[in-house]
């Protein structure tokens, strides 16, 4: 059986990866909505495997939407209320 490889590379493409997002069609369409509103094109999308509620899910864009998701990813931090792993770890209290 004859096989080929073919490996391809495309310059100015930025990676974001959003960890700890919930794993249902609802959010993730309402996330796409949003970004496609703020002009980005997303080029491809990949989901990691789901733990619970929650999946990481990847996307690529052209690197000149860079400023314009890292704007857009921390207005929905804040609107959210998203807080990272370590900031709930420190923000969690423990009666003994």
């Amino acid at each position: 059986m004859n096989s080929t490889t073919v490996i391809s590379t495309v310059d100015n493409i930025t990676l974001i990866t959003l960890q700890g997002f919930p794993a249902n069609v609802g959010a993730m369409s309402r996330i796409f909505d949003e970004i496609a509103k703020c002009g980005i094109n997303i080029d491809m999308i990949s989901m990691a495997p789901t733990h619970g509620a929650y999946t990481g899910m990847s996307f690529t864009i052209s690197d000149n939407d860079l400023i314009d998701i890292l704007s857009f990813v921390n207005a929905v931090k804040k609107r959210d209320g998203y807080q990272s792993d370590r900031q709930q770890r420190q923000s969690q209290n423990f009666d003994l």
